[in-house]
């Protein structure tokens, strides 16, 4: 049974809200993650440069055997892997906050939450299919559910691997090494001198922190939209009666 009126509500009351929210959010992360960053960036070239003022060019050992490392290797790396924990979680709400309304709307047999194996998989995965048979919606489109998924693994890797790409299970493994370079700022590398492993530590830059929050924004805003057009359709439905 269709319920009219609260797509009606989630229309008016709801989705404005949401939107907002996401935009807030969003906002707030890029403000934190870009003062993170500076503030890193700078601390560093100041002790790079009170380093070099020690050894003077003349001198017997190169200021380099004392380069400061743990600003990359300690603080970025714990800034970036919590940044992405984050974004990812956010993502994770949202896309469990439309699949709920979808349920309060159409009221079909099962929530996304449920065990039933037409809805076998992660988070992303279930969350997609029930979308797309309940809700019949068209976005986000497959390259950017795929794109999320990818986002989604890296989160994993973080969480459960501590950024260790070897400790992972094989399929994982081969899956988040086909993302290695493909998708920007994601690389690896060993995990200590001497190490032959074949991926190594899981290395997040920049550039993925950036690419990852655009298509979360995108993910977010097109999940929204797709709501929108959902309640507006049983809206102009229950007017033409």
């Amino acid at each position: 049974m269709l319920d009219v009126i609260w797509a009606g509500y989630i229309l008016t009351e709801m989705l404005p809200l949401f939107r907002e929210d996401a935009h807030d959010s969003l906002s707030g992360f890029r403000l934190y993650l870009q003062t993170m960053e500076d503030f890193i960036d700078r601390k560093e070239k100041e002790e790079v440069a009170s380093i070099k003022a020690k050894f003077p060019e003349s001198a017997e050992i190169n200021w380099s055997y004392h380069y400061p490392v743990y600003w990359e290797d300690i603080f970025f790396t714990q800034i970036r892997s919590s940044f992405i924990v984050s974004i990812v979680s956010f993502a994770e709400v949202s896309l469990n906050r439309v699949c709920k309304q979808v349920f309060n709307i159409l009221t079909p047999p099962i929530k996304h939450t449920d065990e039933h194996k037409e809805l076998k998989g992660g988070i992303i995965d279930r969350g997609k299919k029930y979308l797309k048979k309940f809700g019949k919606f068209n976005n986000p489109n497959d390259e950017l559910w795929s794109i999320i998924k990818s986002i989604y693994l890296v989160r994993n890797c973080i969480v459960h691997n501590n950024n260790d790409i070897e400790d992972m299970e094989s399929k994982k493994q081969k899956q988040i090494g086909s993302l290695i370079g493909k998708l920007p700022g994601l690389l690896a590398a060993p995990a200590f001198v001497g190490d032959f492993g074949k991926y190594g530590f899981l290395k997040i830059n920049y550039e993925f922190l950036i690419f990852s929050i655009d298509r979360i924004q995108e993910f977010v805003s097109s999940l929204y939209d797709e709501l929108e057009q959902l309640c507006e359709s049983l809206s102009s439905v229950d007017s033409g009666r």
